[in-house]
């Protein structure tokens, strides 16, 4: 007898990736309880039984979405490709999740809501400065790096770029994400590898 989730963690992860799409597309304000709970024939009372507020709603959402990001970065095939390759890879990944969402999603996060913005600034922080910043120490070892590069001033200049194509919705309307890819990290990337 195979034995699948708990009803109520598969309601909860329904619950969560519906917001999370309804938020991406219409930012999160513009979005009610009464919403999301019409998008899943369900009542509102249903969602409130399992999150408290709106509020909670959100943090759990970000949660939901980092998750996901966190899953693709452990993915054992990352780890065999190249420096180079697997920077772009991780890169690439993020720049086409990010576009996904339209820009009053962020800014709604960062004005509406500052504890689920804290989260979202502490995770994509973790993936820049564990994962990423990991990565690039391990190619100044290998000598695939620059051995001069300043790691964290590189991490910190990449999170400003991410947060200019966020907010900058014209680019991902007008850009694909592997161009957007190329002209950002791919640039910087060539200018710290060695030769």
């Amino acid at each position: 007898m195979k034995i699948f989730g708990s009803p109520s963690k598969n309601k909860d992860t329904e619950i969560l990736q519906t917001s999370l799409e309804l938020f991406r597309r219409h930012g999160i304000t513009s979005v009610s309880m009464d919403d999301i709970a019409s998008k899943l024939r369900i009542s509102k009372k249903t969602i409130y039984r399992k999150f408290e507020n709106k509020e909670e709603l959100v943090e759990k959402v970000i949660d939901h979405l980092f998750a996901k990001h966190f899953r693709f970065l452990e993915d054992s095939d990352l780890e065999k490709l190249p420096i180079r390759d697997r920077i772009k890879k991780i890169y690439n990944y993020g720049i086409k999740e990010m576009i996904q969402f339209e820009p009053v999603f962020y800014i709604d996060l960062t004005k509406y809501y500052p504890a689920a913005f804290l989260k979202y600034k502490v995770h994509r922080k973790t993936i820049i400065f564990n994962k990423i910043k990991s990565i690039l120490e391990e190619g100044q070892i290998k000598g695939d790096i620059d051995k001069d590069l300043n790691v964290n001033l590189f991490c910190e200049l990449n999170l400003l770029n991410l947060d200019r194509i966020l907010s900058e919705s014209r680019l991902s309307k007008h850009h694909s994400p592997e161009i957007l890819m190329k002209h950002t990290v791919g640039v910087n990337l060539n200018g710290i590898l060695t030769p």
